[in-house]
């Protein structure tokens, strides 16, 4: 390939400048892919690529191969490890390091393979690592990382400053070598393969075309560098540093070069009509050479009509924190072609030299317009579409290179464009309501207090933010006074006790009176789910007292309904951007602006149902183990081998008297490992009088047995629990043989089968009015002393 030729692969701003050294520098800093000579075709992966005739000219020089599959992935980022690896051996190879463990995350009983690279880098001042002692050898590395450990590598220490800018000397230091200019990017961009191989090619060309012409006498002004010349440019091209007499002029003026890179999103939004402050497009702005003045824009509808959008607004995120708060231009000129920002702020918006300025378009979506699609882009069949101009020397920047396609000699202004965010406008959004992930578990529900969270369900909003308005719950029973509902987040599971519901159903809201439904109509804004967020409704019960009517034995499971119909339907909404009141579900598969039950997804309602609850007048609030932990020797003969403490909690239904709780049965499981026990010998006795006992029946004499002690109500041993108090009871056994062979035997006993409504539990009670099958606890067993002999 000749000189004149290889040229093409210098971009079109590359002055020439550089010396030896210099390239020598960027060479090695940026060659990190692997230095094996090879003369292949195409790599599979690269044809097509603005790199591509780059990467393949140093394939077959020898300076970099790809992977066994035949590519060379050029847009894969290189990490740290990889990067000071291939700097160190190209320029410190005989270089051995002190320590092969020189930070925390090197410390291994066998060196990583990037050991000797990465400590030798530390004690030649290249790199510090992190503070917490940690170099992250996986972590990509970024255009300033890069450039800071390739200077650092040739002894360049420029001198960064503290905040936001840190890196401005580095940067400062790149374009004064003329390195920085092939790689005009956000200063956190992370080079890529491709990137490097482009850059690395230029320099190539670079070294040859002076090893080429080093010789020959000096000629000022034909365009080739000769002997001692500085530069040598033809004194063809103006601004670029080179002056008539082939030397460099420092610090020249250089005109400004502007990219903008709209970022990727190429995704269909679908949101309801009247929403404010929309997103259409995003881009960041980096200017190169000198800062630059941005000073109008001009863009065109992708998708449908920018009259379907209103207000358009151009924001700037000026801190870099993402927030698009400071207004560039409101009401940008639009028609149904062209949407034109040319009153910018101040006249024009500075775009700092090598400091990337992220912009947002954004606009009000014109309400009343049913479904229709919008998409904005720049509007590059313009050729003006982006003006600007440099801010040192006020030349405007002629020329728009729009996704590498430059139709003038000279493009001043780069556009890299990418698919748009198209937003499908729809008459109003939806919102879908189906049982929270965490249903709420059976409990027993005792009159005169606030139940735990009868139904828990999800609410999900689509398109637009949802303000619930109506909420229709069946299922209720006579002995509950009100429901009350509390907003959660998703997951959460508080003590209800603690929280101030935002509604109160009750059956005088409900506009057609049922015996078992309750309603809850709400205020403007006292519920709102944000678009495309999760807001989870726990609905808990207020009981009655059996003072004024709460009585025992009830079943309750609130559910609500998949009802269409005005009066039966169970939600109503309104959506906020379209200020529209939302249909009851079609049942078709598409979400139409409805309120879908039952399901996350557009179908037919399915009726939400909670679980199965029972009311009561007096409850069992805890079973705990009264003996000790563990670590006794298993008793002989007539002795306890279990002992538990029930509790009764305070409540305040006194109608007649309070209610007691009344045991009936207790079932325990014994365990029996090596020991023999009297099938006749149990006894259940209390703490209040340990001489009465009451007669039990168990089947077997070791192993698993289980023991019933039933018909307790009419024993003679005390079976009533008053509210607010507890009782102790002790199962008694004769064990006939503590060891019936040689080696370890055990004795425990244990109430099983606890805490649940869908089997008979081991502890069957009454509040004076019901027998309860089952124990509101929230344990499922209750173990009591572990008996042991070795």
């Amino acid at each position: 390939m000749s000189v004149s030729n290889a040229k093409i692969f210098i971009p079109r701003y590359y002055t020439g400048m550089m010396s030896r050294r210099t390239i020598t520098l960027v060479l090695t800093a940026f060659m990190l892919l692997e230095v094996i000579p090879s003369a292949e075709a195409s790599f599979i992966d690269s044809a097509g690529k603005p790199e591509s005739e780059a990467i393949e000219e140093l394939r077959n020089r020898g300076i970099i191969e790809g992977y066994q599959d035949d590519t060379f992935r050029p847009d894969t980022p290189i990490n740290r490890a990889e990067f000071l690896k291939i700097l160190i051996e190209s320029r410190f190879a005989k270089h051995m390091p002190s320590d092969l463990r020189c930070f925390t995350d090197l410390e291994m009983k066998t060196p990583q393979w990037y050991a000797h690279a990465v400590c030798s880098a530390r004690e030649l001042g290249i790199v510090s690592g992190y503070p917490d002692g940690f170099f992250r050898p996986e972590r990509t590395v970024n255009l300033v990382e890069a450039l800071k450990m390739a200077l650092r590598s040739f002894g360049v220490f420029p001198e960064t400053t503290t905040g936001a800018l840190w890196y401005e000397p580095l940067l400062t230091e790149a374009r004064n070598r003329n390195i920085l200019v092939p790689l005009l990017k956000n200063p956190s961009n992370l080079l890529t393969r491709g990137e490097m191989a482009t850059l690395t090619y230029a320099l190539v060309l670079e070294e040859e075309e002076r090893e080429e012409v080093g010789d020959l006498p000096a000629i000022c002004g034909n365009g080739i560098e000769e002997s001692t010349e500085q530069c040598d440019d033809g004194n063809l091209q103006d601004s670029d540093g080179c002056s008539s007499i082939c030397i460099v002029v420092l610090e020249p003026v250089f005109r400004a070069i502007v990219q903008i890179d709209a970022q990727a999103t190429g995704t269909v939004t679908t949101i309801a009509q009247g929403q404010r402050h929309v997103t259409l497009l995003k881009f960041n702005a980096v200017s190169g050479r000198q800062d630059a003045l941005l000073t109008s824009l001009t863009f065109s509808p992708a998708v449908g009509s920018l009259l379907f959008g209103k207000n358009y607004t151009l924001l700037m995120d000026r801190d870099g924190t993402g927030t698009f708060s400071d207004v560039v231009q409101a009401n940008g000129k639009a028609d149904g072609e062209s949407l034109v920002f040319d009153q910018l702020k101040n006249g024009g918006i500075m775009i700092p030299k090598g400091l990337s300025v992220s912009f947002a378009l954004t606009a009000d979506l014109v309400s009343t317009l049913g479904p229709v699609s919008l998409g904005v882009n720049f509007a590059t069949d313009l050729p003006d579409y982006v003006q600007a101009q440099g801010a040192i020397d006020g030349i405007v920047l002629t020329g728009i290179e729009t996704n590498n396609a430059c139709i003038s000699s000279d493009c001043f202004i780069r556009v890299n464009t990418q698919a748009t965010t198209d937003i499908n406008v729809v008459t109003r959004g939806s919102l879908f309501v189906t049982e929270d992930a965490f249903p709420a578990p059976s409990h027993i529900l005792v009159g005169g207090t606030l139940s735990p969270a009868l139904l828990r369900l999800r609410m999900h909003a689509t398109s637009e933010a949802i303000d619930l308005r109506e909420i229709r719950i069946d299922g209720v029973p006579s002995n509950v006074d009100s429901l009350l509902l509390y907003r959660l987040e998703k997951g959460e599971n508080p003590t209800l006790l603690t929280r101030t519901p935002f509604a109160q159903a009750s059956s005088g809201q409900c506009s057609l009176q049922s015996a078992s439904r309750v309603c809850a109509i709400l205020g403007l804004s006292t519920l709102i789910i944000e678009e495309n967020q999760d807001v989870v409704v726990a609905v808990a019960a207020r009981m009655k007292s059996d003072q004024i009517g709460g009585v025992s034995g009830q079943s309750l499971s609130l559910s609500i309904a998949g009802a269409t119909d005005d009066l039966g339907l169970a939600i109503r909404a309104r959506g906020i951007s379209s200020n529209q009141d939302l249909a009851q579900n079609n049942g078709d598969s598409s979400a139409g602006g409805e309120v879908i039950i039952g399901s996350s997804t557009p179908k037919t309602n399915t009726q939400i149902t909670g679980r199965t609850f029972d009311s009561a007048l007096a409850s069992i609030g805890g079973i705990s183990n009264a003996g000790a932990v563990g670590g006794t020797a298993i008793p002989n003969g007539n002795s306890t081998i279990g002992s538990f403490r029930i509790d009764a909690p305070a409540h305040t239904n006194s109608k007649n008297g309070l209610n007691d709780v009344i045991l009936q049965s207790l079932t325990f499981h014994v365990s029996a490992r090596n020991v023999q026990l009297d099938p006749a010998g149990y006894r259940l006795s209390t703490s209040d009088d340990a001489s009465l006992e009451h007669s039990c029946s168990a089947a077997g004499t070791t192993g698993d047995i289980t023991v019933t002690c039933a018909g307790l109500g009419t024993g003679a041993i005390r079976s009533r629990i008053g509210q607010g108090q507890f009782a102790v009871f002790a199962l008694k056994a004769n064990v006939t043989n503590t060891q019936i062979t040689q080696g370890s035997s055990s004795l425990h006993t244990e109430l099983p089968t606890l805490g649940t409504r869908a089997e008979t539990n081991s502890v069957i009670w009454s509040d004076e009015e019901t027998v309860f099958t089952w124990v509101d606890i929230e344990v499922f067993g209750v173990s009591s002393t572990l008996y042991q002999t070795k």
